[in-house]
């Protein structure tokens, strides 16, 4: 988890010198704007597995946007003649908040609930693999910089502060649950284009 954390320390420093620049009379407004992003981020814990992310947001104002987001991530591993696989599709709606923005450079907060659906082949033909549905309670921090008017890049830093998740292992019993609070291992890094249109 340290690389996580002093990247994203060393990427909100970068952020908050720009964002401490005066800005212009012509910075950057999103107001009444839709955004649409496309990105990539990590698996949780991981700069191994990467998983690809589809955005979209309506700004209320320049500080303020309501949205939501899918999320697909698949992940491969093999061993001499045993492979397996894994896809998990995520799905959430939340609020965006912006903490401080420059002329071209913002640094936002946001939250929301979410949905995980996870399928996985272990390589054997049998039914007790499991399929994880998660309910949860996602936060994260992101540093947005506009190379253009409409065209923004960004990086962004997530996880998971609440989380229940029901696997159905295949038996018939009652031990599927479980429910944690403050998931660090479901700590990701990530990366986004932006676009924006009236």
């Amino acid at each position: 988890m340290k690389i996580f954390k002093n990247s994203m320390i060393g990427a909100v420093t970068l952020a908050l010198a720009f964002i401490a620049t005066p800005a212009a009379a012509d910075a950057v407004s999103t107001a009444g704007d839709v955004s649409f992003g496309y990105g990539l981020s990590s698996s949780a814990g991981s700069l191994v597995e990467w998983g690809n992310d589809l955005t979209i947001d309506y700004w209320l104002d320049d500080s303020m946007a309501v949205g939501g987001g899918v999320n697909i991530n698949y992940m491969s591993a093999s061993q001499g003649d045993a492979s397996s696989s894994s896809t998990e599709v995520g799905l959430d709606v939340g609020i965006t908040y912006v903490l401080a923005a420059g002329e071209k450079t913002r640094l936002t907060v946001g939250g929301g609930i979410g949905l995980t659906m996870s399928m996985s082949d272990d390589g054997n033909d049998d039914t007790d693999e499991g399929a994880p549905i998660g309910f949860s309670v996602p936060v994260g921090l992101a540093i947005e910089h506009f190379v253009w008017d409409s065209v923004s890049i960004g990086v962004n830093h997530g996880m998971d502060l609440f989380k229940i998740q029901m696997d159905d292992d295949g038996n018939d019993d009652t031990d599927d649950a479980s429910t944690t609070w403050i998931n660090i291992d479901t700590t990701n890094v990530g990366l986004e284009l932006t676009w924006y249109t009236d």
